[in-house]
């Protein structure tokens, strides 16, 4: 991709393609952000940055939060992939992390999931606030997955930031999971309460659920 400088709004749209359109916004939708002016050379666009009708100032005022729209795209990209790289003009990581918004989130995801391929190494229906990391025990050479359900409550906020406290742990009725594996593990075992997990391998994935998750589970997969 060809770079151009930075974008002089604060504020710009985006026009994902298909693929990476979040459920919430269908359309174009805002960013409120600057952005990086890119253009796709050797990849492919990721559909094109649309700056704001006007920008916001003094002179120029619109009541609500961002003004609409230019009718026309600026000429730059919103995003460009090339093989399983990815750039997205703006830092929307970043950006998530301050005002989580959902639309954002699901773009990420959507950006991350044309990066990484369409078969993910873990698949789970756990919610979004749910954390599931898994590693490889270098002496068994077995696999652990822990997840993590414990969703965090704002609780007021100090010079640092928002305060947020851990106040309950609804369990999970049943928790789905699928992780791709080379071959087919020789067993399972619930760590966190001793009992066996059953499972099913095919076509290269281990399916299995986990049920009454609350709070977290470690699960070993004995691969030998």
């Amino acid at each position: 991709a060809a770079f151009f400088g930075k974008a002089q709004s604060d504020q710009t749209f985006v026009d994902p393609i298909e693929r990476l359109k979040p459920r919430h916004a269908q359309g174009v939708f805002s960013v409120l952000a600057p952005s990086t002016q890119i253009r796709a050379t050797t990849g492919e666009s990721l559909g094109p940055l649309i700056e704001p009708y006007f920008p916001r100032s003094a002179r120029a005022f619109s009541g609500h939060i961002n003004t609409p729209p230019s009718p026309d795209p600026s000429g730059y990209d919103a995003g460009v992939v090339n093989g399983r790289v990815v750039y997205l003009s703006h830092a929307l990581f970043s950006l998530y992390r301050e005002i989580g918004h959902v639309s954002i989130r699901e773009y990420l995801l959507n950006a991350l999931s044309l990066a990484c391929g369409d078969d993910p190494t873990i698949q789970t229906n756990a919610p979004s606030s749910a954390t599931v990391t898994l590693r490889t025990d270098v002496k068994t050479s077995d696999l652990l997955l822990q997840i993590v359900y414990a969703p965090r409550e704002l609780r007021g906020s100090s010079l640092l930031g928002p305060i947020e406290v851990i106040d309950d742990l609804p369990t999970l009725a049943e928790v789905t999971l699928s992780i791709a594996t080379p071959v087919q593990p020789a067993s399972m075992v619930d760590l966190t309460t001793g009992s066996p997990v059953s499972f099913q391998y095919s076509k290269g994935r281990v399916h299995f659920a986990i049920s009454n998750l609350q709070g977290a589970r470690m699960i070993r997969l004995k691969m030998s």
